[in-house]
């Protein structure tokens, strides 16, 4: 439980961009792509598939698909891999950027969210501290407990 935050790399906004490459690592032209988008829904532990059309430009999407959607990133955070996964979520019902260092199966760094650098602060900010939860807007800490919970 303690000292289990080893993420091989500094998290920075540019992580949080999306490669825009085809299905064979071609590299997409400026325009928009479908994408494949997770949905979470209401009250349920099972998630459906979604497609929607993303913009793309400089050969990368840091924005998401629409106002209700988020991107969604899971990082190693056990053996110091650098390895992450990236794609698109929906219905998680947040505003703010989430980030927390468990994710069901793998037990891993997830952060889900719509602006790069809240994204990284939130990340960021609990690597630093050991794991967690926090919410993160406009660049401002809004709330988080860290691992260790202590009880007074």
């Amino acid at each position: 439980m303690f000292n289990s935050m080893h993420v091989a790399t500094r998290i920075e906004p540019d992580t949080f961009k999306i490669p825009a490459v085809g299905p064979k690592g071609e590299r997409l032209p400026d325009g928009a792509a479908e994408v494949r988008v997770m949905r979470s829904l209401p009250g349920l532990t099972v998630t459906s598939e979604e497609h929607v059309r993303v913009p793309w430009s400089m050969a990368a999407c840091s924005a998401c698909p629409s106002r209700t959607s988020s991107r969604l990133f899971v990082f190693e955070r056990h053996h110091d891999t650098g390895t992450y996964a990236a794609g698109f979520s929906r219905g998680f019902g947040i505003t703010a950027r989430l980030r927390r260092p468990l994710a069901h199966d793998a037990h891993n760094l997830l952060v889900v969210g719509d602006n790069d650098e809240d994204m990284a602060l939130a990340a960021q900010a609990l690597i630093d501290c050991g794991g967690g939860e926090v919410a993160v807007r406009d660049g401002r800490i809004l709330g988080w407990s860290s691992y260790p919970f202590s009880v007074s």
